[in-house]
């Protein structure tokens, strides 16, 4: 498990998404740390990935959020629920 990141059950992290973080600038790590966190914590079977070179948390196969850290902000983005 990669450091920072706290679940209450085990988790398959994708090592791309330790080392997008690790080279955000300085303010930023913790930003998409925290959300990668909230996802884990919220939503235990959520898969992880790296798609157009931003991390995405996907369920089934589905996205349905990215989290990107840009050189002066940080942005996620959240799909809703089909209707």
């Amino acid at each position: 498990m990669a450091a920072g990141v706290l679940t209450a059950v085990p988790v398959t992290l994708d090592p791309r998404i330790d080392t997008y973080i690790a080279k955000a600038a300085l303010f930023a790590r913790p930003i998409p740390t925290h959300l990668r966190n909230l996802v884990h914590l919220t939503i235990p079977d959520v898969e992880e990935g790296i798609k157009w070179g931003i991390p995405h948390v996907m369920i089934g196969g589905k996205n349905i959020a990215g989290i990107a850290a840009f050189r002066a902000h940080c942005s996620a983005a959240w799909r809703g629920a089909a209707g």
